[in-house]
């Protein structure tokens, strides 16, 4: 599950836009950016 994209490598910054719809509830946005620390990932805006 943490294969890179493919064609991806470290030091290789992407831009992604991640779009999440449903019922809002704790812990979603936790959960969330825990996934994304796990990548290293900067965050830049949160909406």
């Amino acid at each position: 599950m943490n294969a890179p994209l493919h064609g991806s490598s470290v030091g290789d910054p992407q831009t992604v836009l991640i779009r999440v719809s449903g019922p809002d509830r704790p812990g979603i946005n936790a959960g969330l950016m825990a996934v994304l620390d796990t990548c290293d990932a900067s965050v830049q805006d949160i909406e």
